[in-house]
């Protein structure tokens, strides 16, 4: 009888541990998917972390390299500037 009542909780503990592990990851799939991971990862793109400077003219003209997909603000609807870093 003790055995049968040891069992039962080592299973219903399993279950719980299973379903935590499975929350964590649903919810990192669901940050993943939604985008909400460059919330996280904001200061990796920014044009000034990477050593860059926003620029209204492509980077070629300066004798610099241009990031792509930096957060450097636009100019008008259509213009966006180049984050330029310096060439070593």
């Amino acid at each position: 009888m003790m055995l049968a009542a040891k069992k039962g909780q080592a299973t219903v503990l399993r279950i719980l541990v299973i379903a935590v592990l499975l929350l964590v990851v649903l919810s990192i799939m669901i940050i993943f998917f939604t985008g909400k991971f460059r919330l996280f990862s904001k200061g990796l793109v920014s044009c000034e972390a990477r050593g860059g400077v926003c620029k209204e003219k492509p980077c070629s003209e300066y004798g610099m390299a241009t990031i792509k997909n930096s957060d450097c603000p636009k100019i008008t609807n259509e213009t966006r500037p180049y984050c330029c870093i310096p060439v070593e």
